[in-house]
């Protein structure tokens, strides 16, 4: 039900929709166990009613729900599916309780948390309220996020400025209707991967080199954000990035300084990396090299290559040639 997108369209669902008759039915043994993996009860004096609305992509699930009062639980006997996602809460409005590890936490509005789908729990709402959850592959925080486990189960404040911009773009992700291509939902993936690990908190040598700076490393990050979204735009400038972030020029290039880098380092880095990996791909073997770089943002196909060669130490045609004998 909640399967992945092959064109990136959203899924859409509610029990508005379901007959009155079997509503409870319906939901409870369908969407939320088969679907969802989880057992799902309305509150006692609770009328069900659910609306949802997310995106399920490769490597990245997100969605907005407007829940009445219910019961949540990932039983053991649910956890024998061996999902071993990363899932983030964060509560948009009415309470949540959760219990997990021999804890019970609360979350207010604006607040967040993360668990793993390999940890039994329960969420309770006694009250309607509305959230936003995201689900993403352990392996893509295990990198990024030292001690990934110790940072779970814990309540992530909601004045955290990380988990601010993370609510936001999840948002605007969520109301945005128009097209997005293969690329650039890869690309979205793995930028929600880098908001998500500041969220849950960096490592030790992160956190004090980053000290006195959360509203600057807060909004680099919304910038590289934003970069990765328009990778392919050649007119990427720190003066286009500054007027739409409304700073300076210099601000932004102070940003990328203090990540001991600069604006021009970054986008090639990521801009070559995006190649790399729709070369890796056989659905883009029928396009050639230089619509491929073209893509990317890169002008001179004979720069991207010799870019392209430097960073991989093997040229592009290798790179697809590599990428059609593994698979």
């Amino acid at each position: 039900m909640f399967g992945e997108s092959t064109d990136g369209s959203a899924f859409e669902f509610s029990t508005d929709r379901l007959p009155e008759q079997d509503r409870v039915r319906i939901w409870c043994d369908v969407v939320a166990r088969q679907g969802m993996r989880i057992e799902s009860q309305p509150l006692p004096g609770s009328t069900l009613k659910v609306d949802i609305r997310g995106y399920a992509w490769p490597g990245i699930m997100i969605a907005r729900a407007h829940l009445s009062g219910l019961r949540d639980e990932r039983t053991p006997e649910l956890l024998a599916d061996g999902e071993d996602n990363i899932s983030i809460i964060i509560n948009l409005a009415g309470p949540v309780t959760i219990k997990a590890r021999s804890n019970e936490n609360y979350l207010n509005a604006g607040e967040g948390f993360a668990i793993s789908a390999l940890e039994p729990s329960v969420f309770t709402r006694p009250t309607p309220g509305s959230v936003i959850g995201l689900s993403l592959p352990r392996q893509a925080l295990t990198s990024r996020v030292r001690n990934l486990d110790a940072v779970l189960m814990r309540v992530i404040p909601a004045k955290s400025e990380p988990l601010q911009i993370l609510k936001a773009y999840v948002g605007f992700l969520l109301d945005y209707k128009g097209p997005t291509t293969e690329e650039v939902r890869r690309s979205i993936a793995t930028h929600l991967y880098q908001l998500v690990a500041h969220a849950l908190g960096p490592s030790p040598d992160i956190a004090m080199a980053m000290e006195g700076r959360s509203t600057a490393t807060a909004r680099l990050i919304a910038i590289k954000a934003d970069v990765l979204e328009n990778l392919g735009n050649r007119e990427l400038t720190t003066d286009w990035l500054a007027l739409r972030h409304h700073v300076s020029a210099r601000y932004v290039q102070m940003l990328f300084e203090n990540d001991d880098t600069t604006l021009s380092a970054f986008l090639l880095e990521r801009r070559l990396e995006r190649a790399h990996d729709l070369l890796g791909h056989r659905g883009n073997n029928v396009r050639s090299i230089g619509a491929i770089a073209l893509e990317c943002g890169f002008g001179d196909l004979s720069y991207f290559n010799r870019a392209f060669k430097k960073r991989f130490a093997v040229t592009p045609s290798e790179r697809r040639a590599d990428a059609i004998g593994e698979s």
